[in-house]
């Protein structure tokens, strides 16, 4: 069903264009990844229709993406003016359009977080029970797309972001059943151990638990690599809770958890794990080094410095961003 901001942009013939100081207003907004490929779209010939039918991405994921553009003042539509010198009332209508879209899609979310726990795998992700690894894959990255709390920078109300957390943690575990499944089913015969990617489900004959949790952590490192760093935390608890006596599990967890000032006190959690598993490790030691400093703890700081240079004196303590 079609949601309000979606049937307005569709009657609308007006082309968009993009505001003549785009490049300056671009360096104080923050675009979601469908607000900047459809940036990217804007000709100054297409209308919002024609972007509607055309666009790859869900339909109302574009709508929602096209309002918040046009609100914010990025992109205009033919005869109007830039929101610096335009019209109020028009530039209300946009916050009102946009807001009511947000509106809708937080009760979407709202509804789904009630009962995604009663959800099968199937059902959370939308495939049938035969689909394949690579449906499966897609059907996950677009549910993440809608769903990931990096989306929704314009709310901070902790409840809802918590919301969403929860959604992820279930779409992911709902991949990693369906994809071990597929890779099951897809895998030859010759007796070999079969992968189990969630630890919701009873362990299979030939279940390696220690092949599971490295898995999980290439699949980590992919993640930070790529700085999808929520993923990679989300990845690397699991890695974790299956092997917990990985120092470079736990050190990976830290410095992922680092990139958010709000994870700082489970980063260090993490980083103290690992040196207590690896205490000869001038890398690990380093970064919790830094991290006491930071954090204005300079005796334990100083402390852990020392055993950094014991080891090797011209090791460098890197330097956190504030």
């Amino acid at each position: 069903m079609s949601t309000k901001a979606s049937e307005s942009l569709r009657s609308e013939d007006r082309a968009l264009s993009l505001t003549p100081d785009v490049s300056d207003q671009l360096q104080a907004v923050k675009l979601t990844p469908e607000q900047g490929f459809i940036l990217s779209r804007i000709d100054g010939g297409s209308t919002p229709r024609e972007i509607l039918a055309v666009t790859p991405l869900d339909e109302e994921e574009t709508a929602l993406a096209l309002t918040g553009l046009i609100a914010s003042g990025l992109i205009l539509l033919k005869g109007e003016e830039s929101r610096n010198g335009g019209s109020p009332a028009k530039a209300d209508e946009s916050e009102k359009r946009i807001e009511l879209a947000l509106d809708e899609k937080r009760k979407e979310i709202e509804r789904l977080h009630k009962r995604c726990d009663e959800m099968s795998p199937t059902e959370v992700l939308e495939v049938s029970d035969q689909a394949g690894t690579d449906e499966i894959k897609r059907a996950f990255r677009e549910k993440v797309m809608q769903f990931h709390p990096d989306r929704y920078h314009e709310t901070d109300d902790p409840a809802f972001r918590q919301k969403l957390s929860h959604l992820v943690a279930v779409l992911t575990d709902a991949f990693n059943t369906l994809s071990a499944k597929a890779k099951a089913k897809s895998a030859p015969t010759n007796g070999a151990p079969r992968l189990q990617t969630t630890r919701k489900e009873s362990e299979p004959d030939g279940y390696d638990a220690q092949q599971h949790a490295f898995e999980l952590f290439q699949h980590a490192k992919m993640a930070y690599d790529t700085e999808d760093y929520w993923q990679a935390v989300q990845l690397c608890r699991q890695a974790v809770e299956v092997q917990d006596d990985k120092p470079e599990y736990h050190f990976l967890l830290g410095r992922t958890l680092l990139k958010n000032k709000k994870w700082r006190k489970e980063a260090g959690e993490s980083l103290r794990k690992a040196a207590e598993l690896d205490p000869c490790n001038p890398e690990y030691l380093a970064l919790l080094a830094a991290l006491y400093q930071r954090e204005g703890l300079q005796l334990r700081a100083k402390k852990i410095v020392k055993q950094v240079k014991a080891i090797d004196p011209d090791y460098e303590i890197p330097e956190l961003p504030a």
